[in-house]
């Protein structure tokens, strides 16, 4: 189409055209973009975090079952029952902590420094209980790791 020239047909044959392509996309389709959009440029910030603390709750499962079968009891089932509780909980706690630092915080300071020590706190208690099913197993005691990173953690606030 030529459009430097402004005759009547050009125009019309555009703005058909223009109509048939809005009229092809469908309402869902934009709607459902737009959320999972906005819901992606929520999460994305903060996807470091969700993904430590889910290998950090796996490892937790993991550990805690091989050291029950070093002990000799029983798995059970409740376990895993607590695990996908600790996951929804621990997801729920980190993204309400995201959205405080979306709305309160640009205000003060430009971090996501809530996030940060939730997340933080919640991967300590993680790694605290690998570390016990760790020395349930093997014997070895990490406590003096588990202080140093307290450590540098309280010390990045």
């Amino acid at each position: 189409m030529n459009f430097g020239n402004n005759s009547n047909g050009d125009v019309d044959s555009f703005y058909a055209t223009l109509i048939s392509i809005i009229s092809t996309i469908k309402l869902s389709n934009v709607i459902y973009g737009s959320f999972f959009a906005i819901a992606f440029s929520f999460l994305l910030p903060i996807n470091k975090f969700l993904l430590i603390t889910s290998c950090l709750i796996v490892g937790d499962l993991i550990t805690g079952i091989i050291a029950a079968w070093s002990e000799n009891q029983k798995i059970q089932s409740r376990w895993i029952a607590r695990t996908l509780h600790k996951f929804i909980v621990y997801f729920i706690v980190i993204l309400l902590s995201r959205g405080m630092s979306v709305v309160f915080m640009p205000i003060i300071v430009d971090k996501f420094y809530i996030t940060w020590l939730v997340s933080g706190t919640i991967c300590l208690r993680e790694l605290r209980s690998v570390y016990e099913n760790l020395e349930r197993t093997t014997g070895v005691s990490l406590e003096g790791v588990l202080k140093i990173f307290t450590k540098i953690f309280k010390n990045k606030e």
